[in-house]
């Protein structure tokens, strides 16, 4: 039988505002309705989840999901209150604020920045975000000298870089440039593309890439070790073993709205394609916080029923099914041929081919 009174979680990852100052043309929130991306999380929320989190034992907290945390208005307050709380935090940004906001960041004592730049260069990273390098290489030197000035360990920085066609010639040049700004590692991930015509910038689904792919793992190595900067590297070819790094965590999910959803893959609605599929990825959210409390989403059976599912991967594997082309199951994540609802059966993460910080 279930234990409905599992582990508490560990770790909350809180999407601060669905709103972004970039348009990335690759991003989950580009070409999605424009009015589903306009509202941050309020305070009295914001507080009640601290508050639920530090009741429940939570160790982490993250600030991340589909929007940028730096532009929200009372992000700092947002952080001192964190802190207060003794959290761990880690706050996923695209870098563009930190310029602004590199001394409350530090003083603040905030654990882990990690910056999405998917460039080493300006001319690469313009193509791919705009044209927001140069402004993101000087926060990062003014937060490496003020810790210097000021003696201090916090923030540990860390690149995020979705690897595509755009930017795989690029991927060796970050290494030199994290070791350059004492960035302590990278994490690479791959593209999941929201659109036909962006498949063909994935390196995983294109076989004449797979010597390429070895090449670019085997120097990514040997820059780690010779630049002493950690590198967490994705698969590129399917592999047997599954693994949800949302659960192995103990991780769940908050948007700005207040739902709580087991992983980023849930977060919202949205449309991608998997090895040449199409795929409708619905929200699934377990309840609401604003009007429920953590303890109470986190035990309701039907959660506890799908996270002991995802522990022991109870899902056919719809990636490299024989069928799968013409299976109307892997046409959403709401079913799956073996009954399942909602499914992780075409789930990218937990093959980890997608990485998430």
């Amino acid at each position: 039988m279930l234990n409905h009174k599992i582990e508490n979680p560990e770790k909350i990852y809180i999407e601060i505002t669905n709103r972004c100052n970039l348009s990335c043309k690759l991003c989950f929130r580009y070409g999605q309705l424009k009015t589903y991306y306009n509202s941050d999380i309020s305070k009295q929320l914001f507080n009640k989840i601290i508050s639920e989190a530090y009741e429940y034992n939570v160790e982490s907290i993250m600030f991340g999901g589909w929007g940028e945390p730096l532009i929200h208005k009372n992000i700092i307050e947002f952080i001192e209150t964190t802190k207060k709380h003794d959290f761990t935090l880690e706050i996923n940004t695209n870098g563009v604020l930190v310029e602004k906001n590199f001394r409350e960041i530090v003083d603040y004592n905030v654990d882990k920045l990690i910056i999405s730049i998917d460039a080493a260069s300006s001319e690469i990273y313009s193509r791919i975000r705009g044209n927001y390098f140069s402004s993101i290489i000087r926060g990062l030197k003014e937060i490496d000298k003020y810790k210097r000035n000021k003696n201090a360990k916090k923030p540990e920085i860390w690149f995020s870089y979705t690897l595509s066609t755009d930017n795989v010639d690029d991927a060796t040049n970050v290494v030199k440039l994290a070791s350059n700004l004492n960035v302590r590692g990278i994490i690479f991930s791959n593209l999941i593309p929201i659109s036909e015509k962006f498949q063909n910038k994935c390196l995983y689904s294109n076989e004449k890439l797979s010597v390429k792919n070895n090449n670019l793992k085997i120097e990514l190595a040997r820059l780690s070790l010779f630049h002493q900067v950690s590198v967490k590297l994705p698969f590129f070819e399917l592999k047997t073993e599954r693994i949800c790094p949302f659960i192995e965590r103990k991780a769940t999910c908050i948007t700005h709205k207040g739902r709580v959803t087991p992983c980023y893959n849930f977060l919202h609605d949205y449309q991608c394609y998997i090895y040449g599929r199409k795929k409708n990825i619905k929200q699934i959210s377990y309840g609401n916080i604003r009007t429920q409390s953590l303890s109470s989403i986190w035990n309701d059976p039907n959660y506890v029923k799908f996270r002991q599912l995802v522990k022991f991967f109870q899902f056919p594997s719809c990636t490299d099914c024989d069928f799968h082309y013409d299976c109307t199951f892997s046409d959403s994540n709401e079913y799956d041929c073996w009954g399942n609802s909602p499914t992780c059966a075409d789930c990218l993460y937990s093959r980890k081919i997608i990485i998430c910080p």
